[in-house]
């Protein structure tokens, strides 16, 4: 029988550390490929905790691809990730965000249907402006004047950086210093910067279906670009190899828009991919971390990856509000180097005052209390809408995918066969229901039979008054077309 000491669990809550228990003993190969994990309640017993904490615990390994599961004869330990350990670097302990699972029924969070990237992945919640004023304040009255007037790093404020630093440590058990993080004033910048560090000879390729800003951002950086298809567990791989691609975009913690969450085993060889070429990279887009709704965040691509081959990136636009324009990158540590060799004519994009101010925000706490904040509040729209829709839709007419994994979830409705999901789009634009045709992300412009009237549904913009008339306006919509 497995035994871990519970009791040694830091700030991590009992599912928390019971997880992380067993994948270090599925990555150190103590666990093999088809070892069969201990009946729930019989190791809730032998370690003396409940029998939630060990399935939730089990749900997570499940959600990862660590484990896989058998109708009536349980869990076993999934092929071709046992002794990973070995090769992968030490994961920082993780406890920020170890707030444990959600109850009922989980979903995702809403977003406006506006034209810009950052509209369409949505903020979660606004930061109190009296709280940045305060802050702002505090550092024009108490920092050293040359340090708000001086010359602005081209990486970023050094304090900032640092900040940044240890809020990835404790929150997404990411281990980087300083030096490797690059700020800049928003997400597009960066991947555009990104692509003339990498190189314009290279191809890059985006996920189909994904970001169509993404795709024109790139093409008009100069690279070529080539979108790469998706199945269950995400990007596939050997769609990279086909396609000739150099550089593959890839938002692994909660793909846009299909909410699919890489498991392990595709990780493992997404990197594999990466390290077979010298200029081969990944950039790992980890862009709603912050907002799982349901058990611990996905580890990272960065945080396993030893051959110095995966570029990550994040802004504060999502936890923060669309004002607040902060991207950054944690490079590799060759990479870091060459940037500051050859990008470091560029003066920085972000304000030194704003830099100390959002430095601030993290190191007082703030960031991670107005994050639990929002994402308790967004846990609970979720469940609102998803109940409103449910009772609107009725079972038969919605089917929902991907509810806990991030800022958005996917509907798919029953339509008449020569409905088209593009007008219905429209209809629901005109009506102030945020709703996206799935088919609109995809590069052709075309679904598949799988994802035919499909749509990306978020809700993060919406206030709980709003939403049992979105819920009602829909469903007239739906009634409509049929």
């Amino acid at each position: 029988m497995l035994t871990y000491d519970m009791g040694r669990r830091g700030s991590d809550t009992l599912y928390a550390h019971l997880y992380k228990c067993l994948r270090a003993d599925i990555e150190s190969a103590r666990l093999v490929a088809g070892d069969r994990l201990p009946p729930k309640r019989r190791l809730a017993e032998h370690l003396g905790v409940s029998v939630i904490t060990v399935e939730a615990a089990y749900r997570q390994l499940l959600a990862e691809g660590y484990v896989e599961s058998a109708e009536r004869r349980g869990y076993f330990v999934a092929r071709g990730i046992s002794g990973r350990a070995r090769v992968a670097r030490p994961l920082v302990p993780s406890h920020a965000s170890a707030s444990g699972p959600a109850h009922g029924s989980g979903a995702q969070r809403f977003v406006p249907t506006l034209p810009d990237e950052e509209a369409e992945l949505g903020s979660a919640g606004l930061f109190s402006l009296r709280n940045w004023a305060r802050i702002t304040r505090e550092v024009l009255a108490e920092e050293d004047e040359r340090s708000l007037l001086g010359q602005t790093d081209p990486l970023g404020s050094p304090r900032l950086r640092a900040a940044i630093c240890r809020h990835l440590a404790q929150t997404r058990g990411l281990a980087a210093t300083p030096d490797q993080v690059v700020v800049g004033a928003g997400s597009k910048l960066l991947d555009a910067m990104l692509a003339q560090l990498l190189g314009r000879d290279l191809c890059f390729a985006v996920e189909d279906p994904g970001y169509p800003q993404l795709r024109r951002l790139y093409q008009a950086s100069g690279v070529r670009v080539v979108p790469v298809g998706m199945d269950v567990a995400g990007l596939v791989v050997d769609g990279l190899r086909s396609n000739g691609a150099d550089v593959a975009h890839v938002t692994p913690s909660h793909q846009f828009p299909t909410g699919v969450v890489m498991p392990v085993g595709r990780r493992y060889e997404l990197l594999a991919w990466a390290a077979e070429h010298p200029r081969r990279y990944v950039v790992e887009d980890d862009y709603d971390c912050e907002f799982r709704l349901s058990g611990l965040p996905a580890p990272t691509l960065q945080s396993v990856d030893v051959a110095g081959r995966v570029i990550y990136t994040n802004t504060f636009t999502k936890s923060l509000g669309p004002a607040f324009r902060v991207a950054y990158a944690v490079l590799p540590e060759a990479l870091a180097r060459r940037w500051r060799d050859e990008l470091s004519f560029a003066s920085g994009t972000v304000g030194t005052v704003d830099q100390l101010v959002l430095a601030r925000v993290i190191e007082s706490g703030s960031f991670e209390r107005h994050v639990n904040r929002t994402r308790t509040r967004c846990r609970h729209l979720r469940d609102q809408l998803l109940l409103a829709l449910e009772g609107e839709l009725g079972v038969r007419l919605a089917d929902v995918r991907s509810k806990d994994a991030g800022l958005h979830f996917v509907l798919r409705l029953e339509l008449p066969s020569g409905t088209s999901d593009q007008e219905l789009e429209r209809a629901c634009r005109e009506a102030g229901v945020p709703l996206r045709a799935m088919s609109g992300f995809y590069a052709g412009g075309e679904a598949p039979e799988a994802d035919r009237h499909a749509f990306v549904m978020s809700y993060s913009s919406l206030g709980e008054s709003d939403v049992a008339s979105v819920a009602a306006r829909l469903a007239a919509l739906v009634r409509n077309a049929r």
